[in-house]
């Protein structure tokens, strides 16, 4: 979020499934598992690459401020993810 572009997350533990669950459902990554095939991951490269993923993680980059880095981001996409409910 901080640096404004799509991700891509392999989620190994924690809470890392559902943060990368989250930007998924923002329209600004995808979820990634170690079965994921090819032409999924073309598939969502095809996405993410396109103009309304880019627009939504920069839109993020825009509204996080670089003093406050990754509490502002988290922050933001929490209040995203209940906008989007």
């Amino acid at each position: 979020v901080l640096a404004g572009v799509p991700t891509i997350a392999l989620p190994r533990n924690g809470e890392q499934r559902a943060n990368g669950e989250i930007l998924e459902g923002l329209g600004m990554g995808f979820v990634a598992s170690p079965e994921t095939d090819g032409a999924s991951y073309d598939k969502a490269l095809d996405r993410l690459l396109g103009p309304r993923a880019r627009e939504h993680a920069a839109g993020a980059r825009r509204q996080v401020t670089p003093a406050r880095g990754l509490e502002e981001a988290a922050r933001l996409v929490e209040a995203m993810a209940l906008n989007a409910r």
